[in-house]
């Protein structure tokens, strides 16, 4: 119909009303969602490797994952059932720890906490594992939960103890090469300075400096793969003592020289006029940096020449630049050769060495407060730049410790009437220090062992005492730790023992740095050392 009242034409359909889902469709409608986004959530967990759990405040178990079973041996129904299983599995040496863990879990909510520990399983294996837990903060303490999860790092741990025991074989290699080449040193350096002290006409003198000079320079090198292994650990340090600078230098230079004439080269040597007469350096470790690069330009220059310098920086900061005329190095090597054991080049290039030398000499540049670097191009030869501190031995700020004198110190009758006992197995060192103590005034008597060494001291009851660290039967610590206990259980006046061995402060033993020793030297023994020693005891 229309406005006025008149039927028209058209059609009128009627459309029910769309139904809306009801209630009970609409929630398991989201029951059914929740349920696939568990499941994918169970998929997931049970995909991975590590075992993923989730507990609450009653500390049962709410989920785990089937990881728990691969790892614990265990399977996941008697963790329902009983979750105390899971501390049974904990290995009783981290039983303790791990329960105070999972209880402090709880005291701060949301903070992570990471622990590793060991389990035992059914079959008797032992796994380490890596736990990581946190408890969800909630308002609700009846909603509280913690979640973590665990990853079995056995196989890890196995390859750090690999390690370990690689790296402990390694130092415990290295300490006994470093006290077989002392020994033998120990003589020659000895003997020559005693050597010195006879009529002998300068030429003589001469040759017999160089001796000494290249016994203490292989002393050095003996050192140098110690010196590595402390540089990597942190463990280096410098050691500044006021030292002869120039007289230094040109025994360096000599030498060098000498390596140079022999392959047909020249060798330029130039040294800033402002050098001081005495620096408060570290001597080894200059020497290690400066004999290593112009021994590397020696060795790989065939022809043309070799030059080094010496220039003030500005302040005490000095450059030393080592230049040669050899092969150069390309870009690529340039990278690569202060790496440990990477020597450059290719095999059919590569001149023998241990590959050794660069990485040590820069990593003492950073020691020493600077840096190593090198110029070079394949063909046009290469110059190697350090630069290194030489603060004047007079400086105020310069905390150096003592050192010897420029001159060989003269035999004194500092032990006159002394009775002294050494103990000592190489018969080599024993002779050494028997003949500079007895050159003293001392009454010397030699044993060879630490028993021999204790019985002796019993009825000698001598006023000093030198015990080499390493003897065999019964080493020094040892016979040390028995004449202290014999000391005290007696009442007998504590006797001076010197512990003498061939390693370093840096690279003593924990028993050689813990024993009860008045003092310790290190070999080569010189005389020098061993007066101040009967010196001081004089004085004390």
């Amino acid at each position: 119909f229309n406005e006025s009242g008149q039927r028209s034409g058209g059609l009128i359909v009627f459309q029910p009303p769309t139904e809306q889902p009801g209630i009970d469709e609409r929630l398991h409608q989201r029951e059914a969602e929740l349920a696939a986004s568990e499941r994918r959530l169970r998929e997931m967990a049970e995909a991975i490797d590590q075992v993923f759990w989730s507990r609450n405040a009653d500390n049962q178990i709410d989920f785990i994952n089937s990881a728990y079973e691969r790892v614990w041996g265990r399977s996941r129904a008697s963790l329902y059932e009983d979750p105390g299983s899971f501390l049974e599995a904990i290995h009783p040496e981290d039983y303790e720890r791990v329960k105070e863990t999972l209880h402090a879990v709880w005291s701060q909510p949301g903070r992570a906490r990471t622990l590793q520990y060991r389990i035992i399983r059914p079959d008797g294996a032992v796994r380490w594992i890596e736990d990581r837990q946190y408890a969800l903060p909630t308002q609700d303490e009846r909603k509280a939960r913690a979640v973590g999860t665990a990853l079995d790092i056995t196989e890890h741990m196995e390859t750090r103890r690999g390690l370990e025991e690689a790296n402990q074989a390694k130092t415990e290699f290295l300490n006994a090469v470093n006290h077989d080449l002392r020994t033998p040193l120990n003589a020659i350096i000895g003997f020559t300075e005693l050597l010195s002290k006879s009529e002998l006409d300068e030429i003589q003198q001469r040759y017999l400096a160089l001796c000494r000079s290249g016994a203490h320079r292989m002393l050095e090198l003996v050192e140098t793969l110690s010196d590595l292994a402390r540089l990597n650990t942190g463990g280096a340090c410098l050691r500044p003592r006021p030292t002869p600078l120039h007289s230094f230098l040109d025994e360096h230079r000599e030498h060098l020289a000498v390596q140079a004439a022999e392959k047909g080269i020249a060798f330029h040597w130039q040294v800033d006029e402002t050098l001081p007469e005495r620096a408060c350096i570290d001597a080894t470790r200059f020497s290690q940096v400066l004999l290593n690069l112009t021994q590397n330009a020696i060795k790989f220059t065939d022809e043309g020449s070799v030059q080094v310098k010496l220039r003030r920086e500005g302040g005490h900061q000095f450059r030393l630049t080592v230049v040669d005329t050899g092969p150069g190095i390309d870009r690529a090597d340039q990278a690569r050769i202060f790496q440990p054991f990477e020597r450059g080049g290719t095999p059919s290039t590569r001149r023998p060495g241990s590959g050794l030398g660069l990485s040590i000499c820069q990593r003492l540049g950073r020691l020493m407060g600077g840096e190593l670097t090198v110029t070079s191009k394949a063909g046009q030869g290469s110059a190697f730049h350090a630069t290194v501190e030489l603060p004047p031995a007079s400086e105020p700020s310069c905390s150096c410790e003592p050192t010897e004198a420029d001159d060989p110190a003269e035999t004194t009758m500092a032990a006159s009437g002394l009775e002294i006992l050494i103990a000592e197995d190489e018969p080599v060192n024993a002779l050494l220090m028997q003949t500079l103590l007895e050159r003293a005034g001392a009454r010397v008597t030699v044993v060879e062992d630490g028993q021999w060494a204790i019985a002796t001291w019993q009825h000698l009851c001598p006023d000093l005492m030198f015990m080499d660290a390493s003897m065999p039967r019964l080493d020094g610590i040892q016979a040390l730790e028995a004449i202290r206990r014999i000391e005290q259980e007696e009442g007998r006046q504590r006797t001076p023992i010197v512990l003498v061995t061939a390693h370093d402060a840096e690279t003593d033993h924990p028993r050689i740095q813990q024993a009860d020793a008045d003092t310790r030297v290190q070999k080569p023994l010189s005389e020098r050392p061993l007066m101040q020693i009967l010196q001081s005891l004089a004085s004390g």
